[in-house]
């Protein structure tokens, strides 16, 4: 959370755990049983150039700095792995609609989805190329750990959802994993 790859948002009455879209990139370079050299995304614009090349891989040219691109028409993210492999997700404006329409906040006025419409787009793309890394975790508990992530938290009096065996279970699976990143800091960069 420090990191601003997971929230605690709360909607109506019940705390939710959201992965961050930099989240799942973050696990997606670290765990990807094939090593990632880039993963980025883009918003596509009506005057944006765009084609696959003779190698497969999709070019986007745009201007970043003309104010005149015109309406969005969709997003892709694109996963370049150390062996050169480009692997390329798109996502129309349609599917993007739909996903909007599902998000439990997107009718707020302090959604991202009203504020910040590009990365939410750009997010979308992220999401769904996540989809298609193979990740290893090495740990079958921290892998249900992580897709579960996304799951309500209920912090209220009623019933838990987890019972405290199964928290102390996930919690137990994290260690390792929380152990390994602490190895992995760089205290210069801090």
């Amino acid at each position: 959370m420090l990191n601003k790859e997971c929230y605690i948002i709360p909607f109506k009455g019940d705390l939710t755990i959201l992965k961050d879209y930099k989240g799942e990139v973050k696990l997606a370079r670290k765990y990807s049983v094939d090593p990632i050299r880039e993963i980025f995304s883009r918003v596509v614009y009506e005057t944006d150039q765009y084609r696959f090349n003779e190698y497969g891989h999709f070019i986007h040219e745009f201007d970043p700095f003309s104010t005149t691109r015109g309406a969005k028409k969709g997003a892709y993210c694109t996963v370049i792995y150390e062996n050169g492999v480009h692997q390329t997700e798109f996502v129309n404006i349609e599917e993007i609609q739909k996903i909007r329409n599902f998000s439990k906040s997107s009718n707020s006025s302090y959604s991202p989805w009203n504020n910040w419409e590009d990365e939410m787009w750009r997010k979308t793309a992220v999401r769904k190329a996540m989809k298609n890394i193979s990740l290893d975790f090495g740990n079958s508990e921290t892998l249900k750990a992580y897709q579960e992530s996304d799951n309500n938290v209920n912090f209220g009096s009623s019933s838990p959802r987890f019972s405290s065996a199964e928290v102390v279970n996930q919690s137990d699976a994290f260690d390792d994993a929380i152990e390994a990143e602490a190895k992995e800091v760089n205290f210069n960069d801090i």
